[in-house]
């Protein structure tokens, strides 16, 4: 079934960042452009879209007086 790439939040955002988030919306297939959503079915490369990582604290060492 082919993706409605206007009903994509890229594709109406006027941030700067997603003039690159629409310019690959409208060169990716459907299936790439599927493989390529978040949960919330917003495109990877989308700049509502964040990454966040988590280092754990280090136990192993008394702490520095």
């Amino acid at each position: 079934m082919p993706i409605d790439r206007n009903e994509i939040e890229c594709m109406r955002c006027t941030h700067e960042m997603a003039a690159d988030a629409r310019f690959w919306l409208n060169a990716a297939s459907d299936l790439d452009l599927e493989q390529q959503l978040s949960p919330l079915g917003r495109p990877l490369n989308c700049c509502k879209v964040r990454v966040l990582g988590n280092t754990p604290k280090d136990t192993t060492h008394a702490p520095v007086r």
